[in-house]
């Protein structure tokens, strides 16, 4: 299993204990978790049709200049490729591989 399916359930799992806790459903404290506010939202969209690559994961913390991902011809040719603007959490990505000009392809939160 990936490392971050395995962090999602985790993490899921991890909040259905806490909610059974705090109704006294299940004996312990509720642990606390760390509460990030962000800002802002930058999205990437894609300047060609083509095939979308990721080469990020969801939830994904990246640094700025860091690549997400790419889109390729349908000959696997390069047509671009995607890098974080700013510094944040990836909290939307595309798993279609088939995407058209002008889509949403990431957002990163800031």
């Amino acid at each position: 299993m990936a490392d971050g399916v395995k962090l999602r359930l985790t993490s899921t799992s991890k909040g259905i204990r806490n909610v059974l806790k705090g109704l006294k459903l299940l004996k312990g404290e509720v642990e606390k978790t760390e509460v990030r506010n962000l800002e802002r939202m930058v999205v990437g969209k894609t300047e060609h049709d083509g095939c979308w690559y990721a080469a990020k994961s969801l939830e994904d913390k990246v640094v700025k200049g860091e690549k997400i991902g790419e889109v390729r011809d349908f000959f696997g040719e390069t047509l671009s490729e995607y890098c974080a603007e700013e510094e944040g959490l990836l909290l939307y990505l595309v798993t279609s591989l088939a995407i058209t000009t002008g889509d949403p392809l990431f957002a990163i939160g800031v």
